[in-house]
């Protein structure tokens, strides 16, 4: 080794030297640090924003999945009970029509026809054949006995004259309590507890859809006939149909007009809801657009579920709302807008695949 080299290496192990570069090392390390990014602690503000904006969405979206999925089960649930009460029905009124047949078979003057010539004031009609006109206006006031819409029609009473109930109660009492021509009454066992409620606690029970609500029935709808309401709830074809299945030669009308014109002697028309003048409602005494329902036009039974919104679109079938003055609610009088009634639930658009 030379002097040069000798005399670096005691420089470089010398205290000061070494001093020197430990304090630039620690200069350097500390440098190194300051330059190196510090460790977030948290969010920003923007980045809890973005995650409280997604987990909204994200709530929102499921809401509205859940939502839809139990108005759906609501729907098929009220579907079902309607669908149900419907095959009921069409069993009854099938019978009906078999029993109907039967005496006109038995008799010139069929029993049920007989028991409406005195109180209509039939023996002096002239202007129809008052035997036939006595068959066809005897046919509907048996019509109304077997399926009664309102608890009077059925010579009972009800504690409420206008309770949106009645016609849901009065449903469930005649199938369940009342025979038909051969057809048993069927038990409450028959349907499922969620398809039945009590909920004024008044001791009737009343069919309910899915929503609670309760179904309606309406014996005789023939003022939805030409309707934008009866398109929906009876279908396009019927809601457009003319002429009454029960008085395909239009004596009812004939013999109305008659008697309103002055023309007709002898035949006294009182209401037909209750020929002996006895209904508690003296708004009713003598309607006649109520005595035969609407002449002329097709009827058929309807059972009616409000749907989702609650929005029924029609006059009650008890036809005693304070709006409804001409009581149109017996024959299912259109009330408010037509789209009140787009998704309701009825067994004529459940039949005809629809809603």
């Amino acid at each position: 080794m030379n002097t040069s080299q000798s005399r670096v290496r005691t420089i470089l192990q010398s205290p000061a030297a070494a001093g020197c570069m430990g304090s630039r090392w620690r200069k350097r390390q500390a440098a190194a640090l300051q330059a190196a990014p510090r460790a977030r602690s948290g969010f920003t503000i923007i980045e809890l924003l973005v995650v409280i904006g997604i987990i909204a969405f994200l709530a929102a979206l499921t809401l509205t999945i859940v939502g839809e999925i139990l108005t759906t089960a609501k729907r098929r649930r009220t579907q079902t009970t309607i669908a149900k009460i419907d095959s009921l029905m069409l069993k009854r009124m099938n019978a009906f029509e078999r029993a109907i047949e039967q005496q006109n078979e038995a008799a010139t003057v069929p029993q049920y026809a007989a028991a409406v010539v005195g109180p209509l004031g039939l023996s002096s009609v002239s202007v129809v054949d008052g035997t036939e006109l006595a068959k066809v206006l005897g046919r509907k006031h048996l019509f109304r006995s077997v399926f009664p819409q309102r608890f009077v029609e059925a010579n009972l009473t009800y504690p409420s004259p206008a309770d949106v109930r009645e016609s849901s109660e009065m449903m469930y009492f005649f199938l369940t309590q009342m025979e038909s021509y051969g057809i048993a009454a069927v038990g409450e066992g028959d349907f499922d507890s969620q398809e039945l409620a009590d909920a004024d606690n008044d001791g009737r029970i009343e069919f309910v859809d899915g929503w609670g609500k309760p179904l309606r029935f309406y014996r005789w709808p023939t003022l939805l006939q030409g309707t934008i309401e009866g398109a929906t709830l009876l279908g396009p074809t019927n809601a457009s149909s003319t002429g009454d299945p029960d008085d395909p030669l239009g004596l009812v009308e004939s013999w109305t007009a008659a008697v309103f014109a002055g023309s007709e002697t002898g035949a006294t028309p009182t209401d037909f809801e209750d020929p002996a003048s006895t209904d508690p409602d003296p708004a009713m005494a003598d309607d006649d657009v109520y005595d035969f329902h609407t002449v002329a036009t097709y009827h058929t039974p309807l059972i009616v579920s409000v749907g989702p919104d609650s929005l029924l679109g029609l006059f009650e079938p008890h036809g005693l709302d304070a709006a409804d003055t001409l009581h149109t609610g017996r024959l299912a009088g259109p009330n408010g807008s037509p789209d009140d009634v787009l998704d309701n639930l009825s067994n004529r658009n459940i039949r005809a695949g629809g809603n």
